[in-house]
């Protein structure tokens, strides 16, 4: 017996045989796996399935358990890669949980990875920061607001996000007006990942001590940044807490995007 198996739509497998067949139908949750065997052949010992993009071999009478250690290996390979990319263990698992529906674990999440290795995304960061705010919510997570002033362009506005947000997350996800005007000062050229100084923000000096100061990694990119000062910090890397309600911050007028070496103006 060849079996061949294809097909890009989750849940769906479509199945071919050489020779005269007959045709039985197995189905393993809601996955339908036909099988084609021969008239005169001896049925194999061996049944080929598919599972997240590769080839897995089992034994027929094991077949569910087989799956479902596949499954299992899916998964944690799954949050071994987001573990790699920095998020957070619950937020990983929360990642996973909303990822498993799609019946193709692993193909979706390095989909939705794009060229991370260069600092690209495809949706995965929008997903995990969705899982973030959503167990901040239901943890009793408290809003915070901030002010922003970019003295270069007169312009004054608030801010809203939550406790344990950086200012890079409110500018990515955070809801209002406030949010989406923050996300047009802040490039964050290198997705947060502190490999630039796009997202370089000043702290008013009566919070400077609250806020406190950056750690080594985080004053080497600010040592590269534009009018880096002793108040300086990253957005990606100051994260809000609700003492930090009404905290101040400026926008400088330039930024060094040091991911292609071209100052250039915000303007």
């Amino acid at each position: 017996l060849w079996l061949k198996l294809g097909g890009t739509t989750p849940g769906v497998v479509a199945g071919r045989a050489i020779g005269r067949s007959c045709r039985r139908t197995l189905t393993y949750g809601t996955a339908v796996l036909p099988q084609l065997c021969t008239a005169r052949a001896q049925r194999p010992r061996m049944l080929p399935t598919m599972t997240s993009s590769r080839y897995m071999w089992g034994l027929r009478p094991a077949g569910r358990r087989l799956l479902s250690n596949g499954a299992e290996k899916d998964v944690e390979e799954a949050k071994q890669f987001l573990l790699r990319l920095r998020h957070p263990p619950e937020v990983a698992d929360g990642v996973i949980s909303a990822l498993k529906s799609s019946g193709a674990l692993l193909p979706t999440l390095y989909a939705m990875a794009g060229a991370w290795e260069v600092g690209g995304d495809a949706g995965l960061a929008a997903l995990a920061t969705a899982v973030e705010l959503d167990m901040a919510t239901k943890a009793g997570t408290k809003p915070v607001s901030f002010v922003v002033k970019v003295a270069h362009a007169r312009h004054v506005f608030e801010c809203h996000g939550l406790e344990g947000m950086t200012l890079r997350d409110v500018a990515d996800h955070g809801e209002g007006a406030g949010a989406a005007t923050l996300g047009e000062y802040l490039e964050c050229a290198c997705s947060g990942v502190m490999a630039c100084s796009t997202c370089h923000v000043i702290v008013d000096a009566a919070w400077s001590q609250l806020v406190g100061a950056p750690d080594q990694s985080e004053q080497d990119m600010l040592d590269l940044a534009y009018g880096s000062g002793d108040t300086s910090r990253l957005g990606c890397q100051l994260k809000l807490t609700v003492e930090m309600q009404g905290l101040v911050v400026s926008i400088p007028a330039q930024a060094h995007n040091i991911m292609d070496h071209i100052p250039f103006p915000d303007r």
